[in-house]
């Protein structure tokens, strides 16, 4: 299967033209003057937090929280997780410093 649809070998969009045109239309955006927006104001701090706090709220009320049994079993995986590491940890601790140990007697 052709991938260059019978175009031959040359790209349609070659990519080093691409970046270029890329680069012209930048820097045409940057230059042309921006329209001014009509200022918007912004509610006080309290009324912002007090919308916080609702919509934090009604977020939670959202959430399927896990059951004790889901909580507890995740945190007997996590617990167990991190002994198998301590366990691995400490025998590559004590391996690489009995190996330190003999190169330096």
């Amino acid at each position: 299967v052709s991938k260059t649809a019978s175009w031959g070998f040359e790209s349609l969009l070659p990519c080093h033209f691409f970046h270029l045109r890329v680069l012209a239309m930048a820097k045409k955006t940057a230059q042309a003057p921006k329209a001014q927006e009509p200022k918007v104001e912004q509610p006080n701090p309290v009324q912002r937090f007090m919308r916080y706090v609702e919509d934090s709220r009604a977020e939670l009320r959202k959430v399927t929280w896990p059951t004790v049994a889901e909580t507890r079993k995740a945190t007997f995986a996590v617990l167990g997780f991190v002994a198998v590491m301590a366990v691995i940890l400490g025998l590559v601790d004590l391996g690489l410093s009995s190996i330190i140990k003999s190169f330096l007697s």
